[in-house]
């Protein structure tokens, strides 16, 4: 399993709409061949601080997501103003070693 964590970060006031975008995402992705979750995770004890997680079966299938015309099509739908204010403070991606759902 390949995990995709981006941190993101916002001001305060729009904590509340980052939060309901992604429960009123299009959902594309759901479908997407090798796309096995998708988490928004806020950071204990911070209104501002976001862990936005994505498991894919592999590497492959994220990238080619990354690529297609669905990614384009989500983030396009994006206000400008709106994007202007979240901070991307960075992208880590990691290979599942140990996974409990599996029975490991």
């Amino acid at each position: 399993m390949f995990v995709a964590i981006s941190t993101l970060q916002v001001p305060e006031e729009a904590a509340k709409e980052l939060e309901e975008r992604f429960l009123n995402r299009s959902r594309k992705v759901d479908g997407y061949e090798g796309f096995i979750r998708l988490r928004l995770l806020r950071r204990r004890g911070s209104h501002t601080q976001y862990a936005f997680v994505t498991e894919w079966a592999s590497q492959a299938a994220f990238q080619a997501y990354m690529k297609s015309h669905d990614y384009g099509d989500a983030h396009a739908k994006v206000p400008p103003e709106f994007d202007a204010v979240i901070e991307n403070l960075g992208l880590a991606v990691y290979d599942a070693v140990v996974d409990s759902a599996r029975g490991e």
